[in-house]
């Protein structure tokens, strides 16, 4: 197993035209101490919804594929959060360029990739994107596997990326100790303040009634409740893209795995992982678990809790005794033409103690609109 860090931050690239979704009518050390704040100025670029599939078995978990949501379509039912719609049918009149939502390009992924090819960006085909990256480098990683059995191989291609509130060459090394937890120090302490776009407030409405709410907060009203304890150890990578014609939504997979489980579920360590979309009818996170759950230590549904170790899933990892999702996947709606911005985002809460990694592999359109 290897993992490869970044070293660097993101420069513009362009983006691969990844193979469509099928198309389903639905956008399918245990002490804590305090921290500081202070983080620099981050940007990003524009405004968006999501279902999620989980996949994991586990000591807790279900087998098969389970459903949950953070909007819902007339196709689509949810069991927690708001709904989103899927915008406006797009015009697939023959004078139309061809549907290039239906072009199958792989990102060459691999464990020397950069880790933002992992998910399908940074390839040298159309259209353009920016890619960027905030926290500290070594946060950032690739993984071909993770622990044993196959639960953590990638959805997509050979590899995927890893980001943590801790190194991510430490995720598959037993000898680390999650639970004493990594300080990234000041400049990655932001406290109560999280980079635009991300917004964490509830929008004062529902923003499929009211499409003009979108841009005012989290439509999906995930973050908030969540988002007392004040974001440390803060990493995200961002990318920007135009949605190609034929393309509906996006999907993206994505797993967490935490260490303030066992010990600190229900207080205000609730370390959290989102992925924001920022889109026309739509700004909010997408990322929630298989019940629609946002995905935080005291919300979130876990798949493998290994509170006597030994767990297959978790064996070889510094996750050994603490707890992980299988893999999920979030999704929403775009529309032809524009451009969007997705943050996939991770942190600490209330402190830089006991560190969280997340997963995330897969990016792809939903093509609902090809002929």
């Amino acid at each position: 197993m290897m993992v490869r860090t970044l070293t660097y931050r993101l420069a513009p690239f362009a983006l691969l035209v990844l193979g469509c979704a099928a198309d389903n009518g639905a956008f399918d050390g245990s002490a804590h101490a305090d921290g500081s704040t202070g983080f620099p100025a981050s940007t990003t670029g524009a405004t968006p919804a999501s279902t999620s599939t989980n996949t994991g078995t586990g000591a807790t978990g279900g087998g098969g594929r389970s459903t949950g949501s953070v909007m819902t379509t007339d196709a689509v039912s949810s069991s927690g959060g708001r709904s989103a719609s899927s915008g406006e049918a797009i015009d697939t009149d023959p004078g139309v360029p061809e549907c290039a939502c239906t072009e199958i390009m792989p990102c060459p992924d691999n464990p020397s990739a950069p880790p933002e090819a992992t998910l399908g960006v940074g390839c040298p085909e159309i259209p353009f994107v920016d890619v960027f990256a905030s926290g500290d480098p070594t946060a950032f990683g690739v993984l071909e596997q993770l622990g044993a059995g196959g639960a953590f191989a990638p959805t997509q291609g050979s590899a995927y990326m890893v980001m943590g509130t801790g190194p991510a060459n430490a995720l598959d090394d037993p000898g680390f100790d999650c639970a004493l937890g990594t300080n990234f120090g000041e400049v990655h302490a932001l406290g109560q303040f999280l980079p635009r776009p991300i917004a964490p407030i509830d929008v004062d409405g529902d923003c499929i009634i009211n499409p003009n709410l979108a841009g005012t907060g989290d439509c999906s009203e995930t973050i908030e409740e969540q988002f007392t304890g004040g974001a440390f150890d803060y990493v995200d990578l961002r990318w920007t893209l135009t949605v190609p014609q034929g393309a509906s939504g996006v999907e993206i997979d994505y797993a967490l795995l935490i260490s303030e489980y066992p010990d600190f579920v229900g207080q205000v360590w609730n370390d959290m992982f989102i992925v924001w979309l920022e889109a026309e009818n739509w700004t909010g996170n997408i990322a929630v678990d298989g019940q629609g759950n946002p995905l935080a230590v005291n919300t979130v549904e876990l798949d493998y809790t290994d509170d006597d170790g030994g767990l297959p899933e978790l064996e070889g990892t510094c996750m050994e005794g603490h707890g992980a999702t299988g893999w999920l996947t979030g999704s929403g709606p775009v529309t032809a033409g524009e451009d969007i911005t997705m943050v996939a985002a991770l942190w600490d809460s209330t402190d830089a103690a006991r560190d969280a990694y997340a997963l995330v592999d897969g990016f792809r359109w939903v093509c609902g609109a090809c002929p």
